[in-house]
């Protein structure tokens, strides 16, 4: 991380899965409840896939964490190559959640939920992990971009606790169009 080059309050980080882990690790290993935003993030992706497979197996290692729900826009992940057009392969996605948890600590639930949000007041727009204990906030969402920086910055207090509550209790205006769910073995 570079502190020198980052505006007050955040800091530049490399776009790779063991930055962005790192970034995450403390605040992972004191919660239970996790929500990842980022509304491009489809774990199928070359770019995307790498960031998805540490969480998947660092969360794995903490059994503390009991519940893990990633927002993702419907329309924007749908579209993509390795989709149906207007249906998300949620055989796929099943098959990277049940390989990625490892095979002897799977304790939390982790949910894809893919959203219809284009006519919420809160339409997701700022990618960010909100826990039951903070937030971090990641400019560039949870992608691979070999080379470039993002700003990574801490949630406030009041900003954390009125994301985790809005997500922790689903949100009312914001539709969920399809779901994956995988619930591990306690």
């Amino acid at each position: 991380a570079d502190f020198d080059s980052a505006p007050s309050g955040s800091l530049s980080a490399d776009c790779d899965a063991e930055t962005y882990w790192k970034l995450m690790e403390v605040l992972c290993s004191i919660s239970t409840e996790l929500h990842f935003v980022d509304p491009y993030f489809d774990p199928l992706r070359r770019d995307r896939r790498p960031v998805f497979e540490r969480i998947l197996q660092e969360i794995g290692s903490k059994p503390q964490i009991k519940r893990v729900v990633f927002w993702i826009r419907h329309a924007e992940v749908a579209k993509g190559l390795n989709h149906f057009g207007d249906r998300i392969n949620k055989d796929a996605l099943r098959s990277a959640l049940r390989n990625g948890l490892p095979k002897d600590k799977k304790h939390a639930t982790v949910s894809l939920r893919f959203v219809q949000d284009e006519s919420s007041k809160d339409k997701f727009h700022a990618r960010y992990l909100v826990t039951n204990k903070g937030g971090v906030i990641f400019d560039q969402g949870f992608q691979v971009l070999p080379g470039r920086r993002c700003l990574v910055a801490a949630m406030s207090s009041a900003m954390k606790d009125e994301k985790f509550a809005w997500l922790s209790a689903g949100p009312r205006d914001i539709s969920v169009e399809e779901e994956v769910e995988f619930k591990a073995a306690l």
